[in-house]
């Protein structure tokens, strides 16, 4: 399964243009202008100029390295969709480990979190495209990692020394986007949690710690952001400047109901009036319609090929898969749920004890809280401000849970024939 998964995004990395992903040219003319110039870009240059640089800093180093040795601007291209295929495989070796800790003595959780991580569309893409997303979804599940690992080894949490590690850890994840106010928020309302159910004053200087270093860290650039484009700690500044001349209803029963037609059809805008629907389609298959190569699709028979809402030509087959993929998916999602909700029962049963599962339920439920108020507060939804690669972390975090939720035998061998399934059909779905 490892060897799978390397071969995907090392095969994709070479096939998908990256700017065919999600803004994938003004990803690349931020990094390039890091890289040539040595300075942010503006707005004009592109526009998402407004995004956190630590990624784009990260990938600038990269194409100043290869640069001397490059001939032409393929060259680096090549090598930075390298770097995202291995950053992409380093999310893949996380979500095994993360299981790892979460469900330590049972071995059908580690592996099929492993397939499943391996082979879920928003962990594919991301790892095929230059993009920031990528970079904070590793961030968010390492500092999970990282905590529960370490942290509560010889009681390293009461260490501020570890504290500071946190702290510098949180404030990068804070300069890779600002969505990682969730994890980094959660964390420090964990360790003053803590105190106060433990009574333990080195919790809470330790929750104030990490809470300081990564403000301080992040607060340069926001500085910078309010002097630039006038608006800090505002999740998109591109679209809040379209926010002020056009604003909208979500449709009527948004978060109330679930399109059944998806299943026929897996694209926007299929379920383009249900929450959920949009949100299952794009979690477990191919939404927006992107994931695949425009100019192998052109060569193909007109009886071939099929047209989405997007405009966009994609193989009819590859819509096969992504219909089977939807339905595979249906004892996975109530897997999730069922382990979600046993999550949260335990929680609940042991009184917001100082745990890791407490971290863990404040993490995904801000993480989904997050999301539902990125798509209220901006409701273009056909400019993509609904996607699972938003909070993508929470599909690896609660993988335990789900696959662990029973040992019974059926139970079992329904979820691990879903999961195999469906990854080998997101394999032939997926191979561009």
């Amino acid at each position: 399964m490892a060897l799978l998964a390397i071969a995907l995004r090392i095969h994709n990395a070479f096939h998908f243009n990256p700017y065919w992903g999600y803004d994938g040219g003004a990803h690349l003319a931020y990094i390039e202008t890091l890289a040539r110039e040595g300075r942010l870009p503006t707005m004009q240059e592109s526009y998402v100029a407004w995004h956190e640089p630590l990624y784009y800093a990260f990938m600038a180093w990269w194409w100043r390295v290869v640069s001397p040795w490059s001939h032409t601007a393929t060259n680096i291209l090549d090598t930075l969709s390298f770097v995202q295929a291995m950053l992409g495989m380093l999310l893949v070796v996380l979500s095994y480990a993360w299981a790892r800790i979460a469900a330590p003595d049972n071995r059908f959780t580690h592996l099929m979190a492993l397939v499943f991580a391996a082979t879920l569309p928003g962990s594919l893409l991301l790892s095929s495209y230059l993009t920031n997303e990528l970079l904070l979804q590793i961030g968010m599940l390492g500092l999970l990692v990282l905590l529960v690992l370490f942290g509560f080894h010889k009681k390293r949490l009461y260490h501020i020394f570890f504290a500071v590690l946190l702290g510098f850890f949180s404030g990068c994840l804070l300069l890779t986007k600002l969505t990682a106010l969730v994890p980094v928020g959660a964390l420090v309302l964990w360790f003053l949690w803590g105190s106060l159910r433990t009574h333990s004053f080195l919790l809470f200087r330790n929750g104030i710690l990490i809470a300081l270093i990564a403000t301080t860290m992040a607060i340069p650039w926001h500085i910078y952001r309010r002097h630039t484009f006038g608006t800090p700690w505002t999740i998109n500044n591109y679209e809040q400047q379209l926010h002020a001349r056009e604003s909208r209803p979500l449709p009527k029963n948004f978060f109330t109901t679930f399109d059944t037609n998806i299943f026929l059809h897996p694209f926007w805008d299929t379920g383009a009036t249900s929450f959920f629907t949009m949100l299952y389609a794009d979690t477990f298959a191919d939404y927006q319609g992107i994931f695949h190569n425009p100019d192998t699709v052109q060569l193909l028979p007109e009886h071939d090929r099929m047209e989405i809402a997007n405009k966009q030509s994609i193989p009819k087959r590859q819509a096969a898969y992504l219909r089977y993929m939807l339905l595979a998916a249906l004892p996975l999602a109530f897997a999730y749920m069922l382990g979600l909700i046993h999550l949260s029962l335990h929680v609940l049963r042991t009184r917001f004890k100082f745990t890791k599962e407490l971290l863990v339920l404040l993490v995904c439920g801000g993480l989904f809280v997050a999301l539902l108020y990125n798509v209220t507060r901006y409701p273009f939804l056909e400019r993509g401000t609904l996607k699972m690669i938003f909070i993508l972390a929470l599909m690896p975090i609660l993988a335990p849970y789900a696959f662990s939720f029973s040992r019974n035998m059926f139970y079992r061998v329904i979820l691990g024939s879903a999961t195999l399934t469906y990854a080998v059909l997101a394999t032939l779905a997926f191979w561009v």
